[in-house]
């Protein structure tokens, strides 16, 4: 019996990664690498900054940060207006402030640390892939209007 292979993102996208810890950044990179390009963040505002000039198509952030959260920043980006896909890192999964965030559409999917690279690949190309559909989809029903 053969298993169904798992789709692959593809390997023009751009994901945003932002966690306070270097090693992290690193470890994501790496884990990630034969998946997209990345772009790492030690602090949270570059980023923001970036994303105005080079809209990523993911972003994966970590919850908590000197002087912020994930979800403050993620909000931060859709106040400017950046819509993509995000994954929110965190030890707490059932903290009140990640189900609100779940629930306002803020995160796609949270990951539980420690996180499994195999788990971090498959999440990240099931949002990619997603995110291509819904693109693809609202491209096919402005055509057809």
């Amino acid at each position: 019996m053969s298993s169904t292979p798992l789709p692959t993102a593809p390997a023009s996208a751009l994901v945003f990664v932002v966690d306070d810890e270097q090693g992290n950044l690193d470890l994501v990179a790496r884990t990630l690498r034969a998946t997209c390009q990345t772009r790492t963040f030690v602090e949270s505002r570059s980023m923001l900054e970036a994303a105005e000039k080079d809209a990523p198509d993911l972003v994966l952030v970590d919850f908590r940060m000197p002087n912020t959260t994930g979800v403050e920043v993620l909000r931060a980006l859709r106040q400017k207006g950046i819509n993509c896909p995000a994954l929110l890192v965190t030890g707490f999964p059932d903290m009140e402030e990640v189900k609100r965030a779940r629930d306002e559409g803020l995160i796609f999917r949270v990951i539980t640390k420690p996180w499994s690279p195999p788990a971090l690949v498959a999440n990240v190309t099931l949002a990619l892939s997603l995110a291509r559909l819904d693109k693809t989809m609202e491209t096919i029903g402005k055509a057809e209007r």
